[in-house]
C-alpha cells in the first residue's frame, strides 16, 4: 500500500478451495481478494484430494518519504569536481539544482563550484524528500590529490563472494613526506537493485591539514546458479489408500540467500490399472534472478488390498435347505480402499458330495476391484428333501485355492496354493496372448498341503501375465502384475 495504490489484491495460484483471513477480522473465500489494511493474510486451500495446504501473503504500507543519505565535500585542488551523493534505498528519482543553473538527475553528479546544492528524492510511492548539500573550496598547494587511484571502480562478482575491503581492494594515497600525512580513510555500503545487486562504496580520506577527498567503487553483484532443493523426501512405494500429501519440511538456499519459497508440481504415470500409478513430484524454487532448481521424488501407487465383502448378516460356511425352500443369497456390498462400493456376483453351483452323494449347492460370493483384486466367499448349502433325488446334480467341483501377494510388483511375488486332494500340481505362467513364459512348479503334493511358489520378475517384461494351476482334473486362473 503506497501514496499512489491504497487497494491491493492477494492472488492464490492453486486449484480447490480457497479461505482468506487477515488483520481486523478479514476472512474472504474469493480466489483473488481486494484488501485496503497492511498486514499478514493466511490463505488455507483445500484440495480436491483433501490435503490441505496453507501460505502467508505480506501486504506492506509504505506511506512515509523516502530515507535520503547525502554526502558533499571539498572541492579538489586539480580541478576534477567532486563527486556529491544522495543514497535512497528502493525505485528512486533523483532532482538536484545548484548555482549557476546546475541541473541533474544523476544520484551522483560531479560538480565544479562551490554552494549549496538542493538535491529532491521521489519514491516510487509518490513521496518525496528534499535535503540541502554544501559543497566547499580548499587551499590548494602542490602536494596534489589525497586519493592517486580509487581502485576497482567498476567490477562484477557472483553471489556469495567475498565483499570486504581486503578482497576487492581500497584506493591508493598519497605517501609524499613533503605533503601532510593521510591518516583517515573511511567507507559507506549502499545497496540497490534486485538482480543484480548493486553495491556502491563510497570512499572518504583526509590528511593532517584538514583536507578530504572522495571517490566510489560500484560492484556488481550477479547470481547465475539455481538454488538447491534440501531435504526432499525419498522415492517410496505406498497402498493407492496411503498417498503422501506434500512435505512441508522442504527448503531451498543459495549463496545469495538462505530460504526460498518452494512449490510442487505433481505428474501421474498410469500403470497397468486404475490404482496402479507413478507419481512423479516435482519441488520447485525459483530465486529473485530466475535461476529454477528442481528436485524429484517418485511415488509409487500399487493396490494389493482386495474388496471388503460386508452383508446384511454373517454368510455361515455351511448351512442345511430343504431342497424346495432354497435361502436368497444375503444382500450384500464390497467396500474398496481405494474406490467406490463394489457389486458383489453370486454365484450358485448345484452338485453333490463326491463321498456322501448328498445335494449340495456351493453359493460364491465374489467382489474384485479395479486392479484384478478379489474376495471370495462360499457357502456349501446341504439340500435335504425328496426333490433332492430329482436335481440334476453333478459331483463338486472344487478349485484350489491361489493367493498371489503382492499383486502388481516389481521384483518378485509369492504364489501359495493348497490342493483339496493328492495329485500333480503344475503351475504354468502365460503371457496375454496365451504364449507360455515359465513352469514355475511341478510336483506331486498332498491334500491339504500348502504350496509356496516364489515368482521373479526379472526375467519377464513389465506387463500383465496369466498363472494357471492344475492338480489333477482341477484348475484355477489368474493374472499378475509386473510393474
Amino acid at each position: 500500500l503506497t501514496c499512489a495504490q491504497m487497494n491491493v489484491t492477494l492472488n492464490g495460484t492453486v486449484s480447490g478451495s480457497f479461505f482468506w483471513s487477515g488483520p481486523n477480522n478479514f476472512s474472504s473465500m474469493d480466489e483473488d481478494p481486494t484488501v485496503s489494511v497492511a498486514g499478514t493474510y493466511t490463505l488455507t486451500v483445500t484440495g480436491v484430494n483433501g490435503c490441505v495446504n496453507s501460505a502467508q501473503a505480506v501486504v506492506g504500507e509504505s506511506i512515509a518519504p523516502p530515507a535520503v543519505l547525502t554526502q558533499g565535500g571539498v572541492l579538489p585542488c586539480d580541478g576534477s569536481g567532486l563527486r556529491i551523493q544522495a543514497n535512497a534505498d528502493g525505485e528512486v528519482d533523483y532532482t538536484w539544482t545548484g548555482p549557476n543553473g546546475f541541473t541533474s538527475t544523476s544520484s551522483h553528479p560531479t560538480v565544479t563550484v562551490a554552494g549549496t546544492y538542493l538535491v529532491t528524492v521521489t519514491s516510487d510511492n509518490g513521496c518525496s524528500t528534499v535535503l540541502e548539500v554544501q559543497v566547499t573550496t580548499q587551499t590548494c598547494g602542490g602536494c596534489g590529490p589525497i586519493i592517486i587511484d580509487c581502485g576497482p571502480t567498476n567490477i562484477t562478482v557472483e553471489c556469495g563472494a567475498q565483499l570486504d575491503a581486503e578482497h576487492i581492494g581500497a584506493p591508493l594515497f598519497r605517501k609524499d613526506v613533503n605533503c601532510p600525512t593521510v591518516h583517515y580513510f573511511t567507507y559507506t555500503d549502499t545497496y540497490t537493485g534486485v538482480c543484480p545487486l548493486i553495491l556502491t562504496r563510497y570512499w572518504t580520506m583526509g590528511d593532517d591539514a584538514g583536507n578530504f577527498e572522495h571517490c566510489t567503487q560500484t560492484i556488481t553483484i550477479i547470481d547465475t546458479h539455481a538454488p538447491v532443493i534440501m531435504n526432499v523426501p525419498a522415492d517410496v512405494t505406498v497402498e493407492c489408500d496411503q498417498v503422501p500429501c506434500r512435505s512441508f519440511t522442504v527448503w531451498a538456499e543459495d549463496a545469495c540467500k538462505s530460504w526460498f519459497n518452494v512449490e510442487t508440481t505433481d505428474a501421474v504415470q498410469a500403470g497397468e490399472c486404475a490404482n496402479s500409478y507413478v507419481i512423479v513430484r516435482t519441488y520447485w524454487a525459483v530465486d529473485d534472478c530466475g535461476n529454477l532448481g528442481t528436485a524429484t521424488q517418485h511415488i509409487t501407487v500399487q493396490d494389493n488390498t482386495p474388496p471388503r465383502i460386508v452383508c446384511e448378516e454373517e454368510i455361515e460356511p455351511e448351512i442345511t435347505a430343504d431342497c424346495e425352500h432354497l435361502p436368497k443369497p444375503l444382500k450384500c456390498k464390497a467396500v474398496d480402499n481405494c474406490g467406490p462400493e463394489l457389486d458383489v456376483i453370486v454365484a450358485d453351483d448345484h452338485g453333490s458330495d463326491g463321498d456322501t452323494k448328498k445335494c449340495i449347492v456351493t453359493r460364491t460370493y465374489t467382489a474384485t476391484d479395479a486392479c484384478g483384486n478379489a474376495t471370495v466367499i462360499t457357502q456349501i448349502i446341504q439340500l435335504v428333501g425328496e426333490c433332492c433325488n430329482n436335481l440334476d446334480t453333478k459331483p463338486v467341483d472344487v478349485k484350489p485355492a491361489v493367493d498371489v501377494r503382492p499383486n502388481p510388483f516389481r521384483d518378485e511375488c509369492t504364489i501359495t496354493f493348497k490342493s483339496a486332494e493328492n495329485g500333480r500340481a503344475v503351475l504354468d505362467i502365460f503371457d496375454t496372448n496365451g504364449r507360455p513364459v515359465t513352469e514355475a512348479y511341478n510336483a506331486n503334493v498332498e491334500a491339504g498341503q500348502e504350496i509356496r511358489v516364489r515368482f521373479f520378475a526379472g526375467a519377464v517384461e513389465r506387463g500383465v501375465y496369466q498363472y494357471r494351476l492344475t492338480i489333477g482334473a482341477r484348475e484355477a486362473h489368474g493374472r499378475l502384475i509386473v510393474q
